[in-house]
């Protein structure tokens, strides 16, 4: 089953229609599904956001939580993610999320980078 198919299968997930507009948006999407968590869209943190919106804040910068939540705000598409949102979820899921969207964004050691480089 491909992404968008699974997406549909589920109630209240996004539509192809919205992926597509969120495409346009953000260029590129990902889906990770979490057994017992449901499925959640996100995307990746821009350079532009980073350096122009968020290292500028010194609260941010200073404080992991206020980082993660603003990433998680600004990043996860599906489901709404909101103070009540994350009451009712899994306790280590928001770090997760986090940790998955830095990655995304390349906030990788160079270790990790490494092992993806060819010798031409």
């Amino acid at each position: 089953m491909t992404p968008i198919g699974y997406l549909t299968s589920i109630e209240g997930a996004p539509s192809e229609v919205q992926i597509a507009a969120w495409k346009r948006q953000y260029k590129d999407l990902y889906m990770m599904p979490l057994e017992g968590a449901g499925v959640f869209v996100f995307r990746y943190l821009s350079n532009f956001e980073w350096k122009m919106q968020l290292q500028p804040q010194e609260k941010l910068m200073s404080d992991e939580n206020a980082l993660q939540e603003a990433v998680l705000q600004r990043c996860v598409l599906y489901p709404k993610y909101s103070p009540e949102a994350i009451n009712t979820m899994q306790a280590g899921l928001p770090a997760l999320m986090f940790e998955i969207i830095m990655k995304a964004s390349y906030f990788i050691d160079a270790s990790d980078a490494m092992m993806q480089v060819m010798r031409l």
